[in-house]
């Protein structure tokens, strides 16, 4: 069973939607930082931001995205990573 309190405290799915589509409205728009995400499509990505942080907050293994290799060496394992 996971432990969602963390999840719950913030306001649950709907709070870490509204907070990753302001990020990536903002990302997109930015002058230099919007060439990184050139060839993503933005409610992608929005999507697996959420999934893989509702999975962290202890909402269950949800994130069904690759790891991204520069994570490597980070405190993101690909244990939190489902393929």
């Amino acid at each position: 069973m996971e432990d969602n309190t963390l999840l719950r405290e913030i306001g649950g799915k709907p709070v870490l939607e509204k907070v990753h589509k302001l990020f990536y409205d903002k990302l997109y728009e930015h002058q230099w930082l919007k060439k990184f995400f050139l060839h993503i499509e933005q409610k992608i990505i929005e999507n697996q931001q959420t999934d893989f942080m509702v999975a962290n907050m202890g909402g269950g293994k949800i994130y069904s995205g690759v790891c991204p290799r520069m994570c490597t060496g980070t405190c993101i394992s690909p244990r939190n990573c489902l393929t």
